[in-house]
């Protein structure tokens, strides 16, 4: 959250919505948002949109800093206690009748609070933006788990359950 506030930032009043969405789309902001952060002297910290003044690296993540902590008292709750990557990392298994908002509930699965992310053995992906939600877009089609001392005794699951037919018992599983 504070990441995304920060990049959005630094970036937007230079570029644009459209060509800061692009880049937030890519792995470019990934790749570069180290880079960024480590140079107090960037232009890009810069908010184009104050004449009378030139914005430090500090300032910049100061504000995003208070935009972050009134995302998460929107999304969670003014209590920091309640504040967990789980509440605001959403993951709903889409179903492509669920375009269709009269079909959605009854075609999609989800949304469910989600642990995991980008850089971790639960690699769950999500845009990194500044909604204070962080819906999952991507991740693995299939877990497998093999005993390499019995291979024929292991174990896999697909995310979105074992049935794919909607009229089953175990659709939702």
């Amino acid at each position: 959250n504070l990441l995304a506030h920060t990049m959005y930032l630094a970036m937007n009043d230079e570029i644009g919505w459209a060509a800061y969405s692009a880049f937030n789309s890519s792995s470019l902001s990934k790749n570069s948002w180290e880079i960024l952060a480590a140079n107090d002297l960037s232009p890009w910290w810069d908010d184009v949109n104050t004449k009378d003044k030139k914005e430090s690296r500090t300032e910049i993540v100061a504000r995003a800093a208070e935009k972050t902590i009134a995302s998460l008292k929107k999304t969670s709750g003014p209590s920091m206690a309640d504040w967990q990557w789980g509440k605001i990392h959403l993951l709903k298994h889409k179903h492509p009748l669920g375009a269709v908002d009269l079909l959605d509930k009854f075609f999609s699965v989800g949304p469910f609070n989600a642990p995991g992310g980008s850089e971790v053995v639960n690699n769950l992906h999500f845009t990194m933006d500044t909604t204070g939600v962080f819906m999952v877009d991507g991740g693995p089609a299939l877990r497998k788990v093999t005993d390499f001392s019995d291979v024929e005794n292991g174990i896999s699951v697909s995310p979105t359950g074992q049935s794919g037919n909607v009229m089953s018992l175990h659709y939702r599983d």
